[in-house]
C-alpha cells in the first residue's frame, strides 16, 4: 500500500488561505470566477450580462475586463452594456467614466464597435465628438459617412456643408442619395432626392428603375448645380476633423471550413489575396440586392479581392432551430432538430437530441447550392459548419461580412451590403482600379 504523504506547512496555509477566502470573501471569489469564465469564452455569457445590469457595483470591473480582452463580441457587449445601463443611476452617469472605451471604439476596425461608441459620444456631448464624427464623412465604409451625416442631423450641427457636398462625386447612390438629403434639410432647398429611388432598386421592373434612375440623376444634378454656385458662401466655420488613431489590423485564424461536399475547403487559391467573406444564409439573407456587387467583386477586381461566401444554413440558431427541418422526411413541423452528417452542431445548447430526427448536412448543402444558382451567386460558397468563425466574428446576424488583407489581418468587419466602390477604398484598391471595373452601383 503506497503510503500518503504528510502534507507541508506551506500546503495547509494556502489551504487555510482558500477557506477564510470562501467564507469572507465568497461573493467577490464567485464574481471573479464568472467574469474569468467569460471573457475567456468565445462570447460573453448572457447570463452574466443580466447579473451585471442588476450589480452596477461590479460593472467597471466588468467593462475593463471585456474591453481588454480585444475580442470583437466582447467588446460589442461592453458597450451594450454602457448603452442600456440596467438602473437609472448608470443612466446619466458622465461619459468620462466610459471614455477610454469610447475613444478607443471610436476607431475600431468592427464597424459594431465604432458606430455605437461615435453614438454614445455625441448624445453625451463629449467635447471631441464634432471632430471624431467629422473624420467619418472621409472614411473609406460609406456607411460611416451616412452615419456621420446622421449624428450630425440629429445633433443640429449643420456647418459641414463642405464635408457633405463633398460626397456628391463618389459612386455610390445610396452614399450620394443621404448627401443630397441632408442638403436638402440643412439648406431647405428641395432637389426632388426621395430615398425610395434607391432602396429595393434591384427588385424593381426594368421600366420602374429606369424612370426613377432618371429621377435621381436630375436631383444630384440640381444638387450639384446649387453647391457650384453657392458653396463659397458655407466655407465659414467649419467643424474641426479629428482622424482617430490607426489601429493595428488583428490576425484572424485561418477558419476551417468544408465545401458542399463536406471537404475541407481550398484555400490555396486565396493564399496572399485579399478576402471578402460574406456570412448569409439562403432563407434570411437579402441575397438578390447583395449578389450583383459581390459577384463584381469576384470577377471584375482582377485579384484586388475574392470573395467566398459562407452559409450558416447547416447551423442552428441560438434556439437551435432551423428553417430546413422540412427536408428531414416525414417531419412534424417542429424547427428543434438533431443534426446528422457531420454531428457537431449541438454547440448551442445542453440538451440531448438523439432522440430526434436528424438533419443531413448533404441535403443543406444541396438546397444551399441550388438556390445560390438561383440568387445568381458566382463565387465560391463554403460552409461553417462548427460555428467556431462565426462567433469569433459575431456574423451570426446575417447579412455579414468580414474584410481581411493578404496576411488574413482584419481590415473591416460590417452587417449589411457595401457598394464594390466601398469594398475596394477600404483595401485603398481603388486609385489602381480606376476605369477598370465597371460597379453595378454605377452601372444600374
Amino acid at each position: 500500500m503506497a503510503r500518503l504523504e504528510k502534507p507541508t506547512p506551506l500546503r495547509i496555509t494556502a489551504l487555510l488561505c482558500l477557506l477564510l477566502l470562501s467564507i469572507f470573501g465568497g461573493e467577490k471569489l464567485a464574481f471573479a470566477i464568472r467574469l474569468n469564465r467569460s471573457v475567456e469564452a468565445l462570447e460573453p455569457d448572457e447570463y452574466f450580462l443580466e447579473y451585471l445590469k442588476e450589480h452596477p457595483n461590479r460593472l467597471d470591473q466588468a467593462l475593463e475586463a471585456f474591453w481588454d480582452s480585444g475580442k470583437l463580441a466582447h467588446r460589442q457587449a461592453a458597450l451594450h452594456l454602457i448603452k442600456f445601463p440596467g438602473t437609472p443611476e448608470q443612466r446619466f452617469s458622465p461619459v468620462e467614466r466610459f471614455e477610454r472605451y469610447l475613444l478607443d471604439g471610436a476607431a475600431s476596425r468592427d464597424i459594431g464597435v465604432r458606430s455605437p461608441s461615435l453614438q454614445l459620444l455625441a448624445e453625451h456631448g463629449h467635447p471631441r465628438w464634432q471632430a471624431l464624427v467629422a473624420a467619418q464623412l472621409q472614411d473609406p465604409d460609406t456607411h460611416m459617412r451616412v452615419l456621420a451625416m446622421r449624428l450630425f442631423r440629429q445633433e443640429g450641427v449643420t456647418n459641414i456643408l463642405p464635408l457633405v457636398a463633398g460626397q456628391l462625386a463618389i459612386p455610390d447612390p445610396y452614399l450620394v442619395c443621404n448627401a443630397v438629403i441632408w442638403l436638402q434639410n440643412a439648406t431647405q432647398i428641395d432637389h426632388g432626392m426621395k430615398t425610395r429611388w434607391i432602396s429595393g432598386r434591384v427588385l424593381m421592373p426594368d421600366d420602374e428603375r429606369a424612370d426613377n434612375q432618371k429621377r435621381y440623376e436630375s436631383a444630384l444634378s440640381s444638387a450639384k448645380t446649387w453647391w457650384n454656385r453657392n458653396g463659397a458662401d458655407a466655407q465659414n466655420h467649419p467643424v474641426p476633423i479629428e482622424q482617430p488613431a490607426i489601429v493595428p489590423a488583428p490576425l484572424v485564424q485561418k477558419p476551417r471550413l468544408v465545401d458542399r461536399e463536406g471537404n475541407p475547403f481550398e484555400f490555396a487559391p486565396f493564399e496572399g489575396k485579399p478576402i471578402l467573406y460574406y456570412f448569409f444564409t439562403v432563407w434570411k439573407s437579402s441575397p438578390f440586392s447583395e449578389s450583383a456587387e459581390l459577384n463584381a467583386l469576384h470577377e471584375c477586381a482582377e485579384g484586388r479581392v475574392s470573395v467566398i461566401g459562407i452559409a450558416l444554413d447547416a447551423l442552428p440558431d441560438e434556439h437551435n432551430e432551423t428553417q430546413h427541418a422540412d427536408l428531414i422526411p416525414g417531419w412534424d413541423g417542429d424547427k428543434n432538430v438533431g443534426w446528422g452528417g457531420h454531428g457537431h452542431h449541438d454547440h448551442h445548447d445542453g440538451h440531448d437530441h438523439h432522440h430526434q430526427p436528424a438533419l443531413k448536412f448533404v441535403d443543406v448543402s444541396r438546397r444551399v447550392t441550388e438556390r445560390a444558382a438561383l440568387h445568381g451567386y458566382r463565387f465560391p460558397i463554403a460552409f461553417d459548419v462548427s460555428g467556431r468563425f462565426t462567433i469569433e466574428l459575431q456574423a451570426g446576424e446575417v447579412p455579414c461580412f468580414a474584410l481581411v488583407d493578404e496576411q488574413h489581418r482584419l481590415v473591416r468587419r460590417f452587417a449589411r451590403g457595401r457598394s464594390a466602390w466601398s469594398v475596394l477604398e477600404m483595401l485603398g484598391a481603388n486609385e489602381e482600379a480606376t476605369g477598370r471595373i465597371t460597379l453595378p452601383s454605377e452601372s444600374r
